[in-house]
């Protein structure tokens, strides 16, 4: 479930996260990531649709910050 509104964008997952994930620790920069599926991640990467896995929290909120100082606001849990 997304939603759009004039000062935030929200998107809902009604799953978990995957193998021992918190969001505590995708908070972290150095947190390391679980894979479902080795195979086709490894061929994602391969194909030069993702440049890394495992990676893409650290590098929203470096994108966010780096336009306007946006920031992901985690949900209480």
């Amino acid at each position: 479930m997304n939603k759009i509104f004039d000062d935030r964008i929200v998107f809902a997952n009604p799953g978990r996260l995957y193998g021992h994930l918190t969001i505590e620790d995708l908070q972290r920069d150095d947190y390391v990531s679980s894979l479902r599926n080795l195979l086709l991640a490894e061929f994602i990467c391969l194909s030069g649709d993702i440049e890394k896995y495992g990676t893409r929290f650290v590098r929203i909120r470096r994108m966010l910050k780096e336009h306007g100082g946006v920031s992901i606001q985690w949900p209480a849990c």
